[in-house]
């Protein structure tokens, strides 16, 4: 019985971590990353083609900026994003069009004459139109 009962537990958390790693929310959580790439590459072409027109994105200090304005931050680099490593992260896909990114993550940016590492959880939304994937809202907050 005991050997069932485990047999079926791990059957149980095995389907679970299938469904949470399915293809379509792993090329989420890929795109995702290549937008972290574009940002700490400075890359504003890739920028301007994986986040949409309406984008808001809320920084950790509640700054809230609209797509051109993020843009070109990042291009004259007063984002300037040096590293982020992704401790954790969950994508989930509704109804075949939206996806909402939850994670953490250490991030290491020059800011003022100096290098910060911030660590935060973030949460992102990426929506499917004209069969292309785009981010529409960043919303992230420090963790201390």
């Amino acid at each position: 019985m005991k050997k069932i009962c485990l047999f079926l537990l791990f059957l149980t958390t095995f389907s679970v971590a299938v469904f949470a790693q399915s293809k379509e929310e792993q090329a989420i959580i890929q795109l995702d990353r290549q937008r972290f790439d574009a940002q700490i590459g400075k890359d504003t072409t890739a920028l301007n083609l994986l986040l949409a027109n309406d984008l808001i994105y809320t920084h950790s200090s509640a700054l809230i900026e609209n797509k051109q304005e993020f843009v070109k931050k990042i291009g004259n680099k007063q984002w300037d994003y040096r590293e982020v490593n992704i401790e954790k992260v969950q994508a989930r896909i509704y109804h075949k069009n939206t996806a909402v990114i939850n994670g953490t993550a250490k991030i290491n940016l020059w800011q003022t004459d100096k290098m910060m590492t911030i660590y935060l959880t973030y949460t992102d939304i990426w929506v499917k139109q004209k069969g292309k994937w785009q981010m529409v809202s960043w919303q992230s907050t420090r963790i201390n």
